[in-house]
C-alpha cells in the first residue's frame, strides 16, 4: 500500500519545468497564466515547442549545443509521452460493480495523443531525443537526466519532482514548474501518475497479528505525514528549491492530483503503451494484446482474491 510514510510518493511524480530565460526571448505566454486561465492544454503545450528552434552555434546541426523547444525520453515508459496520456486523464484499469477490474484505455483518445505529441515530439528541429544522445556520447541512457535543462537548452523538460532537490540547485537560468497539460480545457481535473518506482509498504502474508502491523503502519503513516512529509514538501520542495511564488500553487495542484492506477502499477501494459507511441498506432501494438492481457489481468486478480 502506499501512504506518507516514505516521501518518495511525491517526489518520484513527474511535472513540466519550463526555462523563463527561453520563454521571454520568445515572447510566449507564461504557463502558470495558462493554469490560472484553464488553457494549459495538450494542444498549447505543443504549439509552444514548436516555436522553440535555434542553432546556437550556427553549425547548421541541431544538436545538445543548441536550443530546442523541449528535451524528451519521448518513447520511454516512463517518458514523456505516457506522461501526457496519463495526463489526459487516461486510465490503463477501472473497477466494475461488482469490485473487479477490466481495461478501460480509450483507444482513439490514446491514438489522438499518439499522433498529436509524436508530431512535434519527434520533430529533431524542436525535440532533442536525450535517450540518443547518451547513446551517441558512449554513456549509459540516463532516464530522466536533467542536464541539458540545467545548461538551459530546452523551454520545456518533464522530470521528477525531486529533480528540484537533486539537479536544479545550481541552475543558471530561472525556471518555473507547472502540472502535465490536460487533453483540452473541458478536461475538469489535472492528472499525474504515480510514479511506479515509489515505495510501497507491504506485510508479508506470514505476520502473526496482522491487526498490530495494521496499527503500526497507520501510526507511522500519520507520524511522518506531521514530520517528514512537511519538511520535504513545505521546506524543501516549496521553500529552498522553487524559485517565484507561483511555484507553490502549482506543486498543490499536482500532489492533489495523483492517482495509482492498479494496471499500470501491476502489469507491463505500459511497455505496449510506449512501443504504441514508436509505431504510431495503439490497435496495431495495443489493441492486438488487449485479449492476451485480459486473461494476465484475471488470473492476477483471482490470484489477489485468494491471499488469505
Amino acid at each position: 500500500a502506499p501512504s506518507d510514510i516514505d516521501p518518495t510518493t511525491l517526489g518520484m511524480v513527474n511535472a513540466t519545468y519550463f526555462n523563463k530565460r527561453i520563454l521571454a526571448e520568445y515572447d510566449l505566454e507564461s504557463p502558470y497564466q495558462m493554469v490560472y486561465d484553464n488553457r494549459w492544454t495538450l494542444d498549447n503545450y505543443l504549439a509552444m515547442i514548436r516555436q522553440v528552434s535555434r542553432d546556437v552555434n550556427g553549425d547548421g546541426i541541431m544538436d545538445e549545443n543548441d536550443e530546442f523547444g523541449i528535451g524528451t525520453f519521448s518513447g520511454d515508459s516512463m517518458g514523456d509521452f505516457i506522461m501526457l496520456a496519463f495526463g489526459s486523464g487516461m486510465r490503463v484499469t477501472a473497477p466494475n460493480e461488482d469490485g473487479s477490474l477490466s481495461w478501460a484505455m480509450d483507444g482513439e483518445k490514446l491514438q489522438s495523443i499518439i499522433d498529436r505529441a509524436g508530431e512535434v515530439l519527434k520533430d529533431s528541429s524542436v525535440s532533442i531525443d536525450l535517450a540518443s544522445y547518451y547513446r551517441r556520447i558512449g554513456e549509459d541512457e540516463r532516464i530522466q537526466d536533467s542536464s541539458l535543462f540545467e545548461q538551459g537548452h530546452e523551454l520545456f523538460f518533464v522530470s521528477l519532482l525531486r529533480h528540484m532537490q537533486q539537479g536544479f540547485r545550481e541552475m543558471e537560468d530561472d525556471f518555473g514548474i507547472v502540472p502535465i497539460p490536460k487533453y483540452d480545457s473541458a478536461q475538469e481535473s489535472y492528472h499525474h501518475r504515480a510514479n511506479v518506482l515509489s515505495a510501497l509498504f507491504a506485510v508479508p502474508s506470514t505476520a502473526a497479528d496482522t491487526e498490530k502491523v495494521g496499527a503500526v503502519y497507520s501510526y507511522l503513516s500519520w507520524l511522518s505525514n506531521q514530520t517528514v512529509l512537511p519538511a520535504y514538501y513545505e521546506v524543501t520542495l516549496k521553500q529552498k528549491r522553487t524559485r517565484d511564488e507561483d511555484s507553490a500553487y502549482m506543486l498543490d495542484l499536482i500532489h492533489n492530483t495523483v492517482s495509482y492506477d492498479f494496471g499500470d502499477q501491476w502489469t507491463n501494459m505500459r511497455f505496449y503503451i510506449a512501443q504504441a507511441y514508436d509505431a504510431g498506432s495503439y490497435e496495431r501494438i495495443v489493441g492486438s494484446t488487449l485479449k492476451k492481457m485480459t486473461k494476465t489481468l484475471n488470473k492476477l486478480l483471482e490470484k489477489l482474491k485468494n491471499i488469505e
